[in-house]
């Protein structure tokens, strides 16, 4: 579906690359090689980044702040906000699943294409969904504010 989309806007023409040196415009009548279309979409999923939320571009307008450290996980000195609670939802075993398989995703074509800086970046936020899961599946809650589960 993305990739569709990402397509479309392609084929309309306004989009331009560098090819060979030179600016080349995309006309809507040109036909697109596929080994360009491919490197096109690859160097645009490397640049951005998969979050819970949908795909962030900050990384394509520099570094974004949040990409290894997510606000909700690091908030409270490097450890989850005192409001956030993993482990409540019947859900976020599946969640942190798909954390995990989407980052190792967008780890492996990170090192594909030479973006080790990527990789690394990728590599420390694994690390800490890997460690949420495994708690998580072992029937532990995080949650910063223990106070509120001892209300009688």
């Amino acid at each position: 579906m993305k990739r569709k989309a990402f397509e479309s806007v392609i084929n309309q023409g306004v989009f331009s690359f560098n090819l060979n040196g030179e600016v080349k415009e995309i006309q809507i009548d040109e036909d697109i090689p596929s080994d360009i279309l491919q490197a096109l979409w690859q160097d645009h999923k490397l640049n951005a980044m998969d979050n819970p939320y949908g795909t962030c571009h900050s990384r394509l307008k520099g570094n974004c702040p949040h990409m290894e450290a997510p606000p909700c996980l690091t908030c409270n000195g490097g450890s989850p906000c005192r409001d956030l609670a993993i482990g409540f939802s019947d859900y976020d075993v599946q969640k942190y699943e798909l954390h995990v398989k989407t980052t190792l995703k967008a780890i492996e074509i990170a090192k594909q294409r030479g973006r080790e800086d990527m990789a690394v970046k990728q590599e420390s936020n694994l690390h800490r969904y890997q460690g949420i899961l495994h708690n998580i599946r072992e029937g532990n809650v995080i949650f910063g504010r223990q106070e509120r589960m001892n209300r009688k």
